[in-house]
């Protein structure tokens, strides 16, 4: 299954569920820019995909052409929400510099890495 929101202009979020016996991966993907009314968007995204029920979860950051500090932060309080229910949300892709922004924010300890 998957879904997928597009908060306007060059800002695209997809969600493809796959679900497997005792394992429900969820698999977001981010890709564009996300600034201004993109970060009401993305927030939406999020917050329609935590009523999934899934129990792995990953990220690929390595589309994303710029992001807000708003934007990094709706981010990381999605990362706190999933850690809180028990699991990890796993970076499998992510462009170096928005590694070291998350890194000199202090924000990358809230998500878990591949990268």
């Amino acid at each position: 299954m998957e879904t997928s929101d597009t908060g306007g202009p060059n800002f695209n979020a997809t969600a493809v569920l796959d679900f497997h016996r005792q394992e429900r991966v969820v698999k977001l993907k981010l890709e564009g820019t996300i600034l201004g009314k993109q970060v009401k968007a993305l927030r939406e995204f999020l917050k329609n995909v935590t009523e999934i029920p899934g129990n792995q979860w990953t990220l690929q950051l390595d589309h994303i052409d710029e992001i807000s500090l708003q934007g990094l932060w709706v981010l990381a309080r999605f990362a706190k929400e999933i850690r809180r229910r028990g699991h990890e949300l796993l970076v499998t892709s992510i462009q170096p510099e928005l590694l070291a922004t998350l890194r000199e924010l202090n924000l990358r300890e809230n998500f878990s890495w591949k990268v």
